[in-house]
């Protein structure tokens, strides 16, 4: 070990014991001038109860974050949730919540020990029908014209195809985006359900739309495959 040598006679280290006191004094006095989160919570909650609204807050698609990002949502849900006024709605895939939250509910559902402090009521949103996802789909297309519906060709497009891909509403709002965008280019140049059905296959089965554009010289004449 060595020694420290103060060659000013104590001047230096005095200079620095007052700029170090000067600087938490400092810190001190603006953390004291801030109201600290207790009194903000307790702010709010006055604010809430004097309010003559009740407010709703929506956290949707909670199934897709990571396991420890959904622990500390819900873990946020039950700090803040007992806020006056406030109702919190929770959109997720049961599975995939409880799992992420097992350390802290073992059991199922949501009378399951730390689930069961957070959600007070679970409601089950049923699948949707194939029928009812083509009727959301029609409703979200862009101007078309009519599906040629009783030709074999539209029906094994549905059957083969945009059955297959689309399950979700998710999907169904993926592709009606997609073919706003390209239909608006290709309008009277090529059959629109074409379109659409390209389209899907690019969105839902990149690896066949990448052979297919890859191999198209095979497809509409003479040429030789293409693995990818």
């Amino acid at each position: 070990p060595g020694a420290a040598i103060d060659h000013t006679g104590g001047a230096a280290t005095k200079a620095s014991a007052e700029i170090a006191k000067f600087g938490i004094k400092k810190a001190a006095e603006k953390w004291l001038s801030e109201p600290s989160i207790q009194k903000t919570y307790e702010a709010l909650v006055t604010r809430l109860e004097q309010s003559d609204q009740r407010f709703i807050v929506f956290v949707d698609d909670i199934d897709r974050l990571t396991s420890a990002e959904i622990r500390s949502l819900m873990q946020m849900v039950k700090t803040v949730g007992r806020l006056p006024n406030v109702t919190y709605c929770l959109a997720y895939d049961r599975r995939i919540v409880w799992t992420a939250l097992r350390d802290f509910a073992p059991g199922e559902g949501p009378r399951s020990g730390y689930a069961e402090k957070i959600v007070q009521h679970e409601l089950e949103v049923p699948v949707p029908s194939r029928m009812g996802l083509m009727r959301m789909l029609d409703a979200g297309l862009p101007e078309m014209p009519p599906a040629p519906s009783a030709t074999i060709r539209w029906v094994e497009m549905l059957q083969a195809g945009l059955n297959r891909w689309i399950r979700h509403p998710r999907d169904v709002v993926r592709l009606s985006n997609a073919m706003h965008f390209t239909w608006t280019a290709l309008d009277g140049e090529v059959d629109a359900h074409d379109v659409l059905c390209m389209e899907a296959l690019r969105l839902f089965d990149r690896k066949a739309f990448d052979w297919i554009r890859d191999n198209r010289d095979l497809l509409l004449g003479e040429g030789q495959a293409y693995d990818r």
